[in-house]
């Protein structure tokens, strides 16, 4: 009988993380003998589980971005340099990887089984690490849930895929995008509730783009992008991000445009019987509405990625409304062109990441004020940072009736396509505001009044 302790079988979820060890042995075998799909890897040493493949993994990025070539010789001196070769297994070991790998043309396929076990195991420890922080009973929920978010929005991004994109990989993109456009009967893009301005763009709003509605204080910006919001909403959820009003005002305006009552009229209270039952079936169709309010003070660009991020990974996100630029807490520059520009750029980035349209009002100087004609153009624009050029997509109110009383009761607002990167610029559109039920729509309707 032996005189060695018994040692139990140790369960595999309870000690070993998940991990591929002939994967990883087969990828870096692949990349020695052909180093040519190394530029197309996405892959960092710690995605390894191994410590020797770490180290041989770091090897051959810091001779990738050398452009040398990888290969056992150099791979071993390398290592050497490092002063790591013994600790990755020699140069025995490099030849060994070299005869383990089934297939050098199979390197994305090894890859990907890496990448997939190294998120597994960084959810696990992101798990243990939430786990602390609720074992921790924090005072402060609100930043204990934001910092447990923040932990598994890193997942996230360490997940993404390569940003080098292969011939290979962009044809097959583009064979399934008009693929689904071909069977589709509807456009890709999103609609804005506005036919001839949907007309005009295309179909609508497009995944990616940084849209924006400029104009003067007092031209219905804030309720254009209610009145849009609300379309989306119909097929996609929408992060909506008021950094001027709160969630009540916002509420008391929704409240008022789904029940046909004046604004003032809902924050007066004292209702009715018929009124209130209105209200109730307003809150009742906000309640089924996929609006998400992201209500935080300050409001920075940095913090609404954040929030859409989360709500990404929790509820899915079909688009963000920003309401409005200028209010934007960032600290960034030594004046305000600085700021703005800085601003500007990150939601563009915004838009990209995300991969959905991000809706941002911007108020226009007062300059205009001071010439005879006061039809915004994107020279309007240039003073703002650069916006005119982050924009894909630049649209101005105007309303001559907020200059022209005689004019103030026909509700026509002018949409000015100022610029569009992938169709025709300089069209408007005239499209009809009905202060009734706060909306707009592409015939008029009723009698009009003066916008609020």
């Amino acid at each position: 009988m032996s005189n060695q302790p018994h040692q139990d079988t140790p369960k595999t979820n309870e000690l070993l993380p998940p991990h591929d060890l002939s994967a990883e042995e087969a990828l870096l075998g692949a990349i020695i003998l052909d180093d040519r799909g190394m530029d197309e890897i996405s892959l960092k040493d710690s995605d390894f589980y191994h410590e020797p493949h770490m180290f041989i993994f770091r090897a051959f990025t810091n001779l990738s971005q050398s452009l040398t070539h990888i290969d056992q010789i150099t791979v071993a001196e390398e290592l050497n340099r490092m002063g790591k070769l013994e600790e990755a297994g020699g140069v025995a070991y490099l030849f060994h990887l070299i005869t383990v790998c089934p297939s050098p043309m199979d390197a994305m396929v090894y890859a990907d089984i890496i990448k997939r076990m190294s998120i597994s195991r960084q959810l696990i420890q992101v798990g243990k690490e939430i786990q602390d922080v609720g074992y921790s009973n924090p005072v402060d929920v609100s930043k204990a849930l934001r910092q447990c978010d923040e932990k598994l929005v890193t997942v996230r991004k360490n997940g993404l895929t390569s940003p080098i994109i292969s011939p290979k990989d962009r044809a097959e993109s583009l064979y399934q995008r008009y693929g689904e456009l071909y069977r589709k009967e509807m456009s890709m893009a999103i609609s804005t509730g506005i036919t001839k301005l949907d007309g005009k763009l295309g179909g609508g709003f497009y995944d990616g783009d940084m849209i924006v509605f400029a104009g003067r204080t007092g031209m219905g910006k804030t309720t254009m992008l209610s009145f849009i919001t609300k379309e989306i909403a119909t097929c996609r959820n929408v992060l909506f991000c008021s950094a001027e009003m709160n969630m009540d005002s916002l509420s008391d305006r929704e409240v008022a445009q789904s029940a046909g009552i004046p604004t003032t009229s809902i924050r007066l209270g004292k209702y009715t019987d018929e009124i209130y039952d209105k209200i109730l079936d307003a809150i009742g169709e906000i309640s089924e509405r996929k609006v998400y309010l992201y209500d935080e003070i300050p409001m920075t660009t940095d913090k609404i990625l954040q929030a859409a991020l989360t709500m990404k990974l929790r509820h899915g996100l079909g688009a963000v409304v920003i309401d409005y630029m200028g209010i934007l807490g960032d600290d960034y520059g030594r004046n305000s062109y600085e700021r703005v520009s800085y601003i500007s750029r990150k939601i563009k980035e915004m838009a990209r990441t995300l991969n959905v349209p991000v809706i941002v009002a911007v108020q226009l100087s007062r300059e205009i004020e001071k010439r005879e004609d006061k039809r915004p153009e994107l020279v309007d624009l240039r003073d703002s940072g650069n916006i005119e050029q982050d924009a894909d997509v630049v649209l101005f109110l105007y309303r001559e009736g907020y200059y022209n009383r005689q004019k103030e009761n026909d509700g026509i607002t002018d949409i000015l396509i100022a610029k569009h990167r992938q169709g025709q610029a300089n069209r408007c559109i005239e499209v009809y505001y009905d202060k009734n039920t706060q909306s707009y729509s592409n015939e008029k309707i009723g009698q009009q009044e003066p916008m609020i």
